[in-house]
This record gives C-alpha cells, sequence and structure tokens, in this order.
C-alpha cells in the first residue's frame, strides 16, 4: 500500500462494497480536479456475530479481512488516470462515523457511496446523515449508479433563505468553476394545501412571492457573479416541494449541493426530511456543505457585497 502525510486530502469511505468502489472513483477525480491527496478510511467492527447463539468473528480474521479490503481499493487505482495523485490509507477498528470525522479532521471534502439496499455500512445513509450534520467539511453521497466518464456540465444548488444557503452558494460556484460547468439555483415551495381555495388570492400569492423572491436571489447572486464571472448562471423558481424540485433536476447535474443546518430560522438541511429525501434519491452526487459563518448580529446571513439573504423557507 502506498502511504505518505498530506494536507487537507479528499477523504473516502471504503467498505468493499461496489458502491465504496463507486466513492472511491469519484473521490480520486475531485482529488485530481482540486490537486490534492486522496486519504482512503475503513473501519471495522472488534467483533461480527455469524447468528443468533452462534460464535462470533473476531481478532485476526477482521483484521485480515479489513487489511484486504483496503488493498483491493487500492490497487483498483492504479491503472486510472488520476493514479498519480498522493494517496493516504487508514484502516482502524472502531465505527465508521468516528474513524471518518478522526481521518477528516483537515480534509477537504468526505465522499461515501449509497447502497440501494441492505444493513448500515460505511457507505448508508444513516452514516451520510451522522457525517453531514457533524463533520467540519463538505460530505458528498455518490449514488452507486454513478458513472465517471458522465457528464451533464451541470451543478445545481438548492437554497432556502437558511443560514446554510451562503455555505451551499460558496461550494456550489466554486464546483462549477472548477469543473467548466453552468449553475443552477433552485428555489422551490409549496404552501399548504388548505391555500388552494380556487381564488384569486391564492394566485395573487403565489405570483408576489415569485416576484419577491426572484428580487432577493438576483440581489444575492450579483456578489456571486462578480467573483466568478466565468460561471453561467440560471434562476429557477418553482411552486413544488423542494425535494421533488431537486431530485427531479438532479437527472441531469453533476453535483446537487444542499446546505447544512445550523442556527437561525427556516428549514435547516441536511438532517430534516428534505436533506435525507435527496441523499437517498438524488440521480447524482449530493454534497452537503457546513454552515457558513460570516453572519450578521441580526442573524441574516451575507453574501459577498454585503447583501443580505432571506429567502421564504421551505
Amino acid at each position: 500500500m502506498r502511504t505518505m502525510g498530506m494536507r487537507h486530502p479528499v477523504v473516502v469511505g471504503v467498505d468493499g462494497t461496489a458502491a465504496g468502489e463507486t466513492a472511491v472513483l469519484y473521490g480520486l477525480q475531485e482529488a485530481a480536479r482540486n490537486r490534492c491527496g486522496l486519504r482512503l478510511v475503513h473501519a471495522y467492527a472488534e467483533t461480527i456475530p455469524m447468528a443468533p447463539m452462534l460464535s462470533v468473528f473476531s481478532g485476526p480474521i477482521l483484521h485480515e479481512t479489513a487489511d484486504r479490503v483496503m488493498s483491493h481499493a487500492v490497487h483498483a487505482l492504479d491503472d486510472l488516470p488520476d493514479s498519480h495523485v498522493p494517496l493516504d490509507v487508514v484502516v482502524r477498528r472502531e465505527s465508521p462515523v468516528h474513524a471518518l470525522l478522526d481521518a477528516a479532521a483537515d480534509a477537504r471534502m468526505i465522499v461515501l457511496g449509497q447502497r440501494q439496499e441492505g444493513p448500515p455500512r460505511l457507505s448508508t445513509c444513516s452514516t451520510g446523515v451522522s457525517m453531514a450534520a457533524h463533520a467540519s467539511c463538505p460530505v458528498v453521497r455518490v449514488p452507486a449508479y454513478w458513472k465517471p466518464d458522465v457528464s451533464f456540465g451541470k451543478v445545481v444548488v438548492g437554497v432556502d433563505g437558511s443560514h446554510g444557503s451562503e455555505g451551499a452558494l460558496r461550494a456550489a460556484f466554486q464546483a462549477a468553476s472548477t469543473r467548466n460547468a453552468a449553475l443552477v439555483v433552485i428555489h422551490a415551495w409549496r404552501p399548504p394545501e388548505y391555500y388552494f381555495d380556487g381564488t384569486g388570492a391564492y394566485a395573487q400569492m403565489v405570483e408576489e412571492w415569485e416576484s419577491s423572491v426572484r428580487l432577493t436571489v438576483s440581489e444575492v447572486l450579483a456578489g456571486w457573479r462578480e467573483r466568478y464571472p466565468e460561471v453561467e448562471v440560471t434562476v429557477q423558481v418553482e411552486l413544488a416541494h423542494p425535494a421533488d424540485a431537486l431530485v427531479t433536476a438532479s437527472r441531469e447535474a453533476d453535483l446537487l449541493v444542499l446546505g447544512r443546518r445550523g442556527a437561525g430560522w427556516g428549514l435547516r438541511l441536511p438532517v430534516g426530511s428534505i436533506a435525507r429525501t435527496l441523499l437517498s434519491r438524488s440521480h447524482c452526487p449530493v454534497e452537503v456543505c457546513p454552515t457558513a459563518s460570516r453572519v450578521s448580529r441580526s442573524g441574516q446571513q451575507k453574501a459577498p457585497g454585503g447583501r443580505s439573504f432571506l429567502l421564504p423557507t421551505y
């Protein structure tokens, strides 16, 4: 195995599954794109029960299996175009969440695979939600069917007016710039059913909401556009449930970016129902970003140029 020290690597959870292998491929691509190192992490339990009332696997057997899983992941990188990136490996006997958080203390991002079914492992959505809630860096969940050679040239970011949205915008603009991709900014909202009264009042409310959102988003994006003039930006304001709108957009995107839950008002991703839906149903990799630290005393977020970020909440 190759091992070497590095700063700000891309950290990938390795678990020996096909989904885990896909996550390694994504992590390698991101490490090459960002010109940084790649750190592979595998965690294994102290004991694993075979079946009720039977003996357990433990000790040397599990350690040997863990080394074999990691060796397979490392050797799979040897013939890939980006295999030149610095590589570090970590094999730990502890919980996946603890092992990943420790290995990612200085990471650029954490990458996890997502299997479609089966018992909880390093690649499951539950681990992804835990990591997204606690990691100090972005956490990316990669669908098992993601292909490194398929590109739509598009990054999608969901904004909702919470403190997490500024961090999401920062990451989305950076990703679009690095990938030479277009950026689609989506804000979606659907009022409670009791507003659907069939009167003109509902239509007027929707019209005022859309006009207000478009104006606010335009003001917020002005600073980001100045910072990333090379990024083509499209704004979509949709009268739909946010999860449905973002799942649909993910069908033709290379990356979907969400902000992380933080202090403040509004629906705050990622551990709410919307983020859980996206972590399990998105058709493209999902990146959940930590909350931006630059918040004004009044609780309003500040975009580049000092504009307040106040959108209707989901």
